[in-house]
């Protein structure tokens, strides 16, 4: 009798914080905190229901329609990009992503696109997947599962291309620039000079296509660079130096309005253990 057998170790499973809502909105209401472009320590995933809207992230924008899926990581500055005033209704997921970083690391891993496209059928499970963990009848296990499930289909989803082609070349090669000299001092005239553009045509284009000005772009590309280096272990004044700031205690200012907490504490909390 020939017997076939694998023995391997499950991971465990760290508890964690997870939150589900609804919500529709419309393109006057876009710079509400919750919808404003911005990063943050969670996992999120976005379930688009309608709504005539792209979502812009790391440096790259995509088309959405009813069931598409966004996937911000920590530290991926994302925001929607409203193309009409028609009402916008999707699901907002977020769950914490430290506990459980080797888990959600190998689930996530490179390359990835951040916005999926599951088929119509697993579209439809994952819409009903949704509205029964927005629900209050679910048993601890039945939550459980359905969450997992809700994991199982984005795992097998297909990803959606870039549509890079509704972004102006000109902006595209200010991104590219900000991205290749992040950890260099760099200001908004510096970029509108290496780029041959105005500083007119800079601030409106940051504005059209990622809601905020160059500099607070700038800060948010930095923070989330500076968040990844001390969860690798570098020191607090090393990686001041490392992004080209002169002023240590101006640096903690802008990580607490950040993170809501400084570099220090953050690094204690989060850093990846060897």
């Amino acid at each position: 009798m020939k017997i076939k057998k694998q023995t391997w170790t499950i991971p465990s499973f760290e508890e964690m914080n997870f939150r589900i809502s609804c919500t529709e909105s419309f393109q006057k209401e876009h710079l509400l905190p919750d919808l404003s472009p911005h990063i943050h320590e969670e996992c999120e995933i976005y379930v688009n229901l309608s709504g005539d809207i792209s979502f812009f992230c790391n440096d790259h924008i995509y088309p959405m329609t009813r069931g598409d899926v966004l996937i911000a990581r920590p530290g991926e500055y994302h925001h929607c990009v409203y193309r009409s005033n028609a009402a916008h209704q999707h699901y907002w997921i977020l769950f914490d992503y430290e506990p459980n970083r080797p888990i959600w690391e190998s689930f996530f891993r490179l390359p990835f696109e951040n916005v999926l496209r599951p088929d119509y059928e697993q579209k439809e499970e994952l819409l009903q997947l949704c509205e029964e963990l927005l629900g209050t009848t679910l048993s601890e296990g039945e939550r459980f599962s359905h969450f997992w499930s809700l994991m199982t289909i984005l795992k097998r989803s297909h990803s959606v291309e870039q549509a890079d082609h509704l972004i102006p070349k000109d902006f595209v090669t200010v991104l590219d620039y900000i991205n290749t000299h992040i950890y260099e001092k760099i200001t908004v005239s510096q970029i509108a000079e290496k780029c041959f553009i105005s500083t007119s045509t800079l601030e409106r284009y940051f504005m059209k296509y990622t809601h905020s000005r160059p500099v607070e772009y700038i800060r948010h590309k930095k923070m989330t660079e500076a968040a990844e280096l001390l969860r690798q272990g570098m020191s607090v004044s090393r990686t001041v130096e490392q992004l080209g700031y002169c002023d240590e205690s101006y640096f903690i200012e802008l990580f607490k309005k950040h993170f809501g907490t400084t570099p220090l504490q953050y690094k204690k909390h989060h850093q990846i253990k060897n």
